[in-house]
């Protein structure tokens, strides 16, 4: 179980881990199988759509997750911030 103390530190490290899983593994996987992985139409398409889909929801846990901490430890941080509002608005666009 968690102590009340050890909550938000444990949030903000899987706010990390989920950020470096969603946008910095997955996502950029999904992009090198549409870049590299055309060869092998179909399956190509269905492996860059289910990686896009899962790396995007993964990126909107961490974007959730960093709402809550910004609720719970009220710190202000607006580069790290606004730079995580404007990756996910991207990300929503695209």
């Amino acid at each position: 179980t968690l102590s009340a103390s050890s909550y938000p530190s444990q949030l903000k490290r899987s706010h990390g881990i989920l950020a470096i899983l969603g946008w910095g593994v997955l996502l950029p996987i999904g992009v090198i199988i549409a870049r590299y992985c055309k060869k092998w139409d179909p399956l190509w398409y269905y492996l860059h759509a289910a990686i896009q889909c899962l790396g995007f929801t993964i990126g909107l846990a961490t974007v959730i997750a960093g709402g809550v901490l910004y609720q719970k430890l009220k710190v202000n941080i607006p580069t790290h911030r606004g730079i995580g509002i404007f990756v996910f608005v991207l990300s929503v666009l695209q």
